[in-house]
């Protein structure tokens, strides 16, 4: 399902913004968007489980892996980052993964600055396109959903 599709279903307001293709932090500037007011999404799986996790932090911030772990009740040896096979089964690909999605085999786990950051932006899907939604939207928008302390 379309990340766009999933607000629509829900109707939560969003706006979305195209840019030239942008993977990584290095080239967020090319989205336009402040590194502050951006909630950057990286992706795990648990072990040989499978399990896909996907985590929303603030841009700017760093994830701490044994914070991420405690709060999945694995250990840290077991976080594997997504592969890009994984994440185009999400319906996404590198460089637009979002922290939205339907499925609720997916736990995404929110850093607990986020649901406090007003308008953020978020991975639309794609490398080329940028969300615009209010934190609390976002946080309710997917249907496994934990909040703590991450970074």
């Amino acid at each position: 399902m379309v990340v766009t599709d999933i607000l629509d279903a829900q109707a939560i307001p969003y706006e979305v913004v195209e840019h030239p293709p942008a993977r990584n932090q290095a080239e967020l500037h090319l989205t336009g968007i402040e590194t502050e007011r951006a909630v950057k999404t990286l992706g795990f799986t648990i072990g040989d489980t499978g399990r896909v996790v996907l985590v929303g932090i603030r841009g700017s911030g760093r994830l701490s892996y044994g914070h991420l772990a405690r709060a999945l009740e694995v250990s840290r040896s077991q976080l594997k980052p997504t592969t890009p096979e994984q994440v185009a089964a999400l319906g996404m690909e590198p460089g637009g993964l979002s922290p939205i999605c339907a499925d609720p085999t997916i736990t995404v786990v929110f850093d607990v600055v986020v649901p406090t950051m007003g308008q953020v932006a978020v991975g639309g899907g794609t490398a080329t396109r940028t969300l615009l939604l209010v934190a609390a939207d976002l946080v309710s928008a997917s249907p496994t959903v934990l909040v703590a302390p991450l970074s």
